[in-house]
């Protein structure tokens, strides 16, 4: 992909963060969060079109981690064996078996974003699946802070357990460990982009909402 294609998605996605961040902050907050699954597809379109040709296996691996995060979403929510006691609110758009058909996208986003960020710091795939993963994991922190009120999911008695990100970091290393060691990851200002952009968001709204 040409660079200045490049810089194009990744200015368009700082502009559409920053009015939301803005909404959210603002008493726009209401008309800013029914928003949040169109963004998060908008996200999701951008990262395709950043990550270049795909080829088969790539395209592979990108419905194989999506069909596995839903797996994971539905284990979690219906048997409380992964994560802990939750459910998906309204904000995430339209659900298959209580779980929001989005929250496959956003697994893939998170896992090739981190791994990109991650790529160059170490050429063993093990290394860059456990930073990839703890990267992940810190940013679920963040979310978590911030989910319930913006409607994204609800704990049972409103806490959130450790279990939750010990699953997150575990699930997360298998799945960066795979990408790795497939080489299905594609490093640039956007898929790097995608993964700061993300953390800036929710860091801001962790501080501040």
């Amino acid at each position: 992909m040409k660079l200045s294609s490049i810089h194009l998605l990744l200015r368009l996605l700082i502009i559409i963060y920053a009015v939301g961040i803005i909404g959210i902050l603002t008493p726009l907050k209401q008309y800013i969060i029914p928003l949040t699954v169109y963004n998060l597809l908008l996200t999701f379109i951008c990262f395709l079109l950043g990550s270049g040709k795909l080829n088969g296996s790539r395209l592979f691996d990108i419905l194989l981690i999506g069909i596995f995060g839903f797996a994971v979403e539905y284990v979690g929510v219906h048997t409380g064996y992964l994560f802990g006691n939750y459910h998906y609110g309204a904000s995430l758009g339209s659900k298959i078996w209580a779980i929001p058909v989005i929250m496959s996208m956003n697994w893939i986003l998170l896992c090739f974003c981190s791994c990109a960020v991650v790529w160059n710091i170490s050429k063993n795939n093990v290394v860059r699946a456990i930073l990839a993963a703890a990267l992940m994991t810190g940013l679920d922190f963040l979310i978590e802070q911030v989910a319930a009120q913006m409607g994204f999911w609800y704990w049972k008695n409103g806490e959130i357990p450790a279990f939750n990100y010990v699953c997150w970091f575990v699930l997360s290393f298998v799945v960066n460990y795979w990408i790795s060691h497939r080489k299905s990851v594609v490093r640039n200002q956007v898929t790097v982009g995608i993964f700061v952009i993300l953390t800036v968001f929710f860091g801001i709204l962790y501080f501040f909402l």
